[in-house]
Parts: structure tokens; sequence; C-alpha cells
């Protein structure tokens, strides 16, 4: 069947395309018998009108958009990102909005001369709102939310806060970090590894910071790539655990901890936690507990930031203003 257009419904209801658009819209002013015609056409043809050319003319797609920073891998990768997600879709899934989800193309990191991927889809008008899983450290990225929020667009997103205007959740990211290494500190531990997914600008502030408050604490930092082989882990134990005889190791990424450095740090002859002391971050709530040997984590409600970022926005947009523009949240050590 050939695609149906919005004139042939109007022609076969006997009405302008105006009326059909003021129907699809549930505007006032439609005689009843003119919008049953119009009903009975939209449903003898299976026409259903595209959510993008009703926010043309309405001025809202009931659309927002969730944008995630990560050019490297997929957002589908982090288990943090995806617990945030899971918050956000129950959100909207009890309301009337639908999510879009708008991830970075692997050229932003290649050319700096591209914008972020989500200012086009507010330029359009494709969406009425959105939601950043994570404010990346770049200053393109800073440039184009400090435009839009002075503007007054709708913006909600995970992560400290940095404008006046849009709505936040933090889960004290600095705070933990540094409680971790600490913590180690205490424990008498004076080398230490610090492995990062994605280790950013804040990373390394913290580690130079406790540092600096603890001289004889020596803090060594190695990012993970996401397509890291277990023999470069190995390689990277051997190194730091073995020759520069770090004896603990914070470490975000709680997965891959599981599924195979944990094994090797084994197969080494290096017991945990007697030789090797470890912290992770968890953001489902107990999963540390449930690997053997069990890792002691710092719990971070990455679902109830997403739902909460998901709520303020939603309040924003229907009632004008959000009273609690920023929540902050404890992350938990659980041992």
């Amino acid at each position: 069947m050939l695609k149906v257009s919005i004139r042939d419904v109007a022609k076969r209801a006997g009405v302008s395309v105006a009326t059909v658009s003021r129907v699809i819209n549930q505007s006032a002013g439609v005689k009843s018998s003119k919008e049953a015609a119009v009903r009975e056409a939209m449903a003898y043809y299976d026409y259903h009108p595209s959510q993008f050319a009703r926010g043309l003319a309405t001025g809202s797609t009931q659309i927002i958009g969730v944008y995630s920073p990560f050019s490297r891998g997929t957002m589908f990768d982090e288990g943090y990102l995806l617990e945030c997600l899971r918050g956000i879709d129950a959100v909207l899934s009890e309301s009337q909005y639908s999510l879009l989800l708008i991830s970075e193309s692997a050229a932003y990191d290649k050319n700096q001369s591209l914008p972020p991927k989500f200012l086009e889809y507010v330029k359009q008008k494709r969406i009425d709102g959105l939601i950043l899983l994570h404010v990346a450290e770049d200053e393109r990225t800073r440039l184009a939310l400090d435009k839009l929020l002075g503007e007054g667009f709708p913006i909600g997103y995970i992560g400290k806060r940095f404008h006046h205007q849009g709505f936040n959740v933090y889960a004290g990211y600095e705070a933990y970090r540094s409680e971790a290494l600490e913590r180690f500190y205490n424990n008498g531990h004076r080398e230490l590894l610090y492995m990062g997914t994605q280790l950013r600008r804040r990373d390394y502030h913290v580690t130079r910071k406790i540092m600096l408050d603890y001289p004889k604490l020596h803090i060594h930092m190695v990012e993970l790539r996401r397509d890291m082989s277990m023999d470069q882990c190995k390689q990277i134990f051997e190194e730091y655990c073995i020759q520069k005889k770090c004896t603990a190791i914070l470490c975000d990424n709680l997965q891959l901890l599981a599924t195979g450095m944990m094994n090797i740090l084994f197969r080494m002859g290096l017991r945990i936690p007697e030789d090797i002391s470890i912290i992770s971050v968890e953001h489902v709530e107990n999963r540390g507990a449930q690997i053997f040997p069990p890792v002691n984590c710092y719990y971070v409600p990455a679902m109830q930031m997403g739902s909460t970022v998901a709520k303020k926005l939603i309040t924003a947009l229907e009632c004008g203003s959000c009273k609690e523009p920023e929540t902050v949240f404890t992350a938990e050590y659980k041992n």
C-alpha cells in the first residue's frame, strides 16, 4: 500500500487538512460530525500521525532525549549507565513522555569541530527535554549546555552541579573515591593501584590531593580499555602488584573484576584480601558480596539517580519549575 498522507485522510473525510490536524491534536472548535468523519478516515487508512510532525504543530513532541557522551563502546557496556536508564525508563513509562536514546558518534573524539549530537535534536525541536547520563569534561559539551541552559531549555543531568539552571543528581564522586583511598591508607597500605574504565581530570585531582595529604602514600593510575584482554590485565598486575608491590586496588569496574581479574590474581598466587585488598563500585546493591571472594564496594544507587532526575525534568515540563533542582546521594560503603 502507498504511504497515506494527512491529505488523503482529509479528502476521504471531506474536510480541510487543518481540521484533520485539529482533531489529531485534540484542539477545540471541531464539530462532532467532522471529528467522527476524520476518525473514520484515519481508521480506514490505518493512519498514524508522526510524533515529530505533531511536535511541529503543537510545539511539543512528548519525547525526552537521553544522551550518553561516551563514544568508545556503547552505553550498554556500562552497568552504571544501564541502571540509570532503567530508572529513567521506569518514570517515563508512567508518564506521557517517550524516551529517545542519543549516543555520541565515534568521530566525536577524533574531530574537535563536531558539536555534541544532542544539539541537533534541540535545534530541530525533536525533543521537549534532555537528560545527560554524564556531563563530559570537554569544552564543547560545557559550552553547548551553558547555551541551552541559559536559553531555558529543560535539561537534567547526572553529575556535579555546574550551572544555576537545570536539574541534577549527584553521588559525591570525589568524596567516596577519596574515602576509599584514605581507607586503604588507614589499613596500612602505602602502594595503591587505581584502575578506572575512563579516567578523568577529577580522578587525577582526587589522587593528587590524597597524596599531598599523605606523603608516604603512592598511587599508580591505569586506565582500563573495554577491549583489554586478560593477558594485558595480567601484565598490569605483574607490573604493579609484583614489581611495584601494590597491596591494594581501587577498581570501578566490578564486572571486569568478577569475570576475569580475580582469577588472574589467584593464579598469580595473590590471595584476596590477605595479599591484595580490593574496593570497587556497585550499582546494584550487594552485587560485590555475591562475588567469590566477596569484594567490598561503594554502592552508588544509579537506578534511583536516573528515576530522580527524570522526575525532576517531568515536573519542570508539566509545572514550569522544579522546587528541588538538585539531589545529592551518599555512596554507601558495603563490607
